[in-house]
Formats: C-alpha cells, structure tokens, sequence
C-alpha cells in the first residue's frame, strides 16, 4: 500500500524507513512514522499498517455425482473471512444436486478472490435382466444390457460386453459403470434336462382291438399329445 505524507511542497520529510519522498509504498505490517520539517516548523505522524492474507480457495475445478444424487464443493475459509455463493450461501460448503458453474468469493479485509467449479452429473446405467431364465439342455440363451459408448460392463463370468451367452445353471451378475454410478443386476439360470420318449414307429392292430402309447412318466413333465389329451397315457 501507499503512505502519502503531504500534498504539497515542504523543506523536508523523513520517514522511520529512511526515504524522504512525499510517499512510500510499505508491504510489511508495522507502524510507520514520518517527520516533515518547514522552516522552523517540525510535525510528525505516524500510520499503522496492517496486512491481510489473501484467501486460499481449495476448489476443485469440477465435480461429479450421480443422479438422484449429490456432490459437495467446499472454498476454505478460515476464521475472518467471508464467503459468498452464487447461490446466496455464506458457508464454507454448499451441497449441489444438479449440473452447473458454482462461483465463489472469498473475502479477507481488502483481499478477495474468486473461483468457480463444474459440476457435472452422471446417468445411473438402466440395467434390467429377468430374475429367472430356463433353458432346455444342449441350448443357450443370452442376456442383454443396454449398449452405450460410455458403459463399462463387468460381468461375473469375466466378460466385459454388453451381452454375454450362457448355457450353464448358475446366477449371472453384471455391473454397469458410467463414471461415478453403478448399476448391478442378476438372472438365476435353470438347464432342465430333455425328456425321453421311446413310442413305437409303427405299431399294427386288429380292428375293435386297442393300443396304449405312454409318454413321459417323470415328475413336472407335461404330455402333449397330436389328439389334444395331456395325459401320461393314450389308448
């Protein structure tokens, strides 16, 4: 800062840091003197100087949270200095739940700074896989999640594509990331053995005489029979 001592013309001037100009620029805290000598006429004075700290602001110059979510921004304001969001908060640190440019201004004294950071929010990845799949042995199936450039897929069988093929009982888990959010879903996947039938090719009968054809007689199993009967047995 500058220190003026007189505006107008006088025989001498003498400050306590040994310059003798009508004015100095001081840097340092501390008390200031000065002694102005016209003729037989002496004053002096003196100034205090006191030095502010110009605050630190720890910023980030973005952050990024998930949607229905939310991030936190926080300036670093110490005791003595205020703070003043562009939201209106006075706060060391505000909470942000959507996208944008948060502005702060610290203010110590006579030094103040400004800083601003982004804040950015991620989509949750939608996954939705059918909880329970069955399959007929020999065959497979496959499950799919939405495909998006940005997805990085983890699957439990250590695949990392949007759709994977299966064949084996088991439960299958994906994870689908889109940068701080994280989407997890799971199939449970049943092989159900093929039934055996063994009915004759070809089988001759007197006429007014029968046949009884069986099918399959395990348990859970379900008989479709060419003449509409659902029975284990047809005669």
């Amino acid at each position: 800062g500058e220190l003026q001592a007189v505006s107008g013309s006088v025989a001498a001037i003498n400050w306590s840091t040994g310059e003798t100009t009508s004015s100095i620029t001081v840097k340092d805290p501390g008390t200031y003197s000065v002694t102005l000598v016209n003729g037989s006429c002496t004053i002096k004075d003196s100034a205090t100087v006191n030095v502010d700290k110009l605050p630190v602001s720890i910023l980030p110059d973005s952050v990024v949270f998930c949607e229905n979510s939310n991030g936190t921004l926080r300036a670093n304001a110490t005791p003595g200095i205020t703070v003043h969001w562009n939201t209106g908060s006075v706060k060391d640190s505000i909470v942000v739940n959507k996208a944008g440019v948060y502005t702060v201004e610290m203010v110590n004294g006579v030094c103040k700074i400004q800083d601003s950071a982004i804040a950015k929010v991620d989509a949750v990845p939608p996954v939705d896989l059918p909880k329970n799949v069955k399959i007929c042995e020999g065959t497979d199936t496959s499950l799919v999640v939405k495909v998006d450039p940005g997805y990085v897929y983890n699957w439990s069988t250590g695949e990392h594509t949007n759709a994977i093929t299966i064949s084996q009982p088991g439960n299958y888990i994906v994870n689908v990331i889109n940068g701080k959010c994280i989407s997890k879903d799971s199939t449970q996947l049943a092989v159900v053995t093929v039934p055996v039938v063994d009915l004759p090719s070809q089988k001759s009968i007197c006429s007014n005489d029968s046949l009884k054809l069986t099918g399959s007689t395990i348990a859970g199993y379900t008989n479709s029979w060419s003449t509409g009967a659902n029975t284990r047995s047809i005669t």
